[in-house]
């Protein structure tokens, strides 16, 4: 089938949720603490399945219909998963979507919810992808992988011409949180094909950068036992479009950097509190590789840059900072409220007697607040050496700070626990924690 204008013209089924045509918005009050007079976003989480993957599905799943196919299998984080299985109910495709088995649950919900089957995997999302292949391979299922498809690239070549067509004075930057880099690898060949080319950016996490690092020629492995960033959408550890992203970036002039869990954290935050933008944290993490482009000059102030903003923040965890109690203060008191903000000690500073455990959260700054019965409080997110990170489960560490009294750590927790994880939860909690507290199933969801 000819999709190389990628168009559904050559194809016989056309498989559509209404995809497409997503608005840009300019952001100006971030723009404006940033001292930029042109920022504008593309919520590309508006698509039908809450992100951009549905350009590409829409592509792919059309010529699958086309092609006579009955079942298909795909591995995903999340987004991917949803997207296809979402189209592939519409196609009346059977659908199998294999996921890490730390996946959002909002976002596995999702796709059972579209009557596709969900097969969680643990490990990285190599591990993922190896399962599902194989699976395709020992039971005859069309392996329909949005990571290799070209079908699927072709798709997500539409976000170029609908930026031409929107940005009336043109763009001169353009973001993207980046994986695998289907997004921006097809808006590169859209750029170029209707010969306007601005220049890409990939933003990737610290925690998994394999692009960003061979961009900048530094060493980069993934951890044996896989990666742990709170920006899931972007957690590939291999990715197999790599040289094309990296190929994408040299044509546009674009630059690839990698940037901290807690500037992610930041950034979801303030899209919400300053842009009324409510994104997960992958599309957050653009905003973030902004600030670092700024701050290293690749960016100028005075540049018009477009973010492409590209899942729904309902599709993630929210990052709530939860309260501690002792037993005077009722737990309900204490749900689902944000500790207040005062800028008190510069991010970087960490716990004096918990430094290789604990980091302070929330816009960059330690949080403090004072409790009901006048004992102050601080806020810490679980740093990189601790263990937790690794679980799901975690949300936050507490510190206790009280006059004349030593500290005392609690976590708040959520989310399913695996046997493996309890032990070292309950080992974790033998060395370090004097109170323990559990989280009801229904907060934060």
């Amino acid at each position: 089938m000819d999709v190389a204008e990628g168009t559904f013209d050559a194809l016989v089924e056309r498989v559509s949720l209404g995809e497409g045509n997503t608005p840009v918005v300019r952001l100006a009050n971030v723009g404006r603490a940033l001292g930029m007079e042109n920022l504008y976003a593309k919520l590309e989480f508006l698509n039908p399945t809450g992100s951009f993957k549905d350009r590409g599905s829409a592509v792919m799943v059309s010529a699958l219909k086309s092609a006579g196919v009955g079942s298909a299998a795909e591995d995903s984080s999340g987004n991917a998963g949803a997207s296809v299985a979402a189209y592939c109910a519409k196609a009346g495709i059977e659908a199998t979507i294999y996921a890490p088995a730390s996946a959002p649950p909002m976002k596995l919900q999702q796709i059972s919810f579209y009557g596709a089957r969900v097969v969680k995997v643990g490990g990285g999302r190599s591990a993922v992808a190896e399962a599902c292949r194989r699976y395709c391979e020992e039971e005859g299922v069309v392996y329909a992988s949005h990571n290799l498809s070209p079908l699927f690239i072709e798709g997500t070549k539409s976000f170029a011409a609908e930026v031409v067509s929107q940005m009336d004075e043109g763009i001169e930057h353009v973001l993207f949180p980046v994986g695998n880099g289907s997004l921006l690898i097809g808006a590169w060949k859209g750029f170029r094909g209707v010969g306007r080319m601005p220049k890409l950016h990939c933003v990737q996490s610290e925690e998994c950068m394999p692009i960003a690092a061979a961009f900048s020629g530094q060493d980069w492995a993934a951890p044996e036992d896989g990666v742990s960033t709170i920006a899931g959408g972007i957690a590939v550890e291999q990715p197999p479009r790599l040289h094309q992203v990296l190929d994408a970036l040299s044509d546009s002039g674009g630059e690839a950097v990698a940037v901290a869990e807690e500037e992610i954290v930041l950034w979801q935050r303030r899209m919400a509190a300053d842009e009324g933008l409510f994104v997960e944290p992958t599309s957050a993490s653009a905003l973030a590789g902004l600030e670092s482009l700024l701050e290293s000059g690749k960016i100028g102030q005075e540049a018009s840059v477009l973010v492409a903003l590209t899942g729904f923040g309902f599709k993630d965890r929210v990052p709530y900072v939860w309260g501690v109690l002792d037993s005077k203060l009722k737990f309900e008191d204490w749900i689902g409220r944000w500790v207040e903000v005062v800028i008190d000690r510069p991010m970087g500073t960490s716990h004096p007697d918990y430094s290789d455990i604990v980091y302070p959260v929330n816009y960059g700054y330690i949080p403090r607040t004072t409790a009901p019965d006048g004992n102050a409080i601080d806020a810490y997110v679980l740093g990189v050496d601790c263990p937790l990170r690794r679980c799901s489960g975690v949300v936050v560490a507490i510190v206790r700070r009280r006059d004349d009294v030593e500290d005392k750590l609690v976590v708040a927790l959520s989310g399913e626990w695996s046997e493996d994880e309890i032990g070292e939860l309950t080992a974790f909690q033998e060395k370090w924690f004097d109170t323990w507290i559990e989280m009801p199933e229904d907060v934060g969801r």
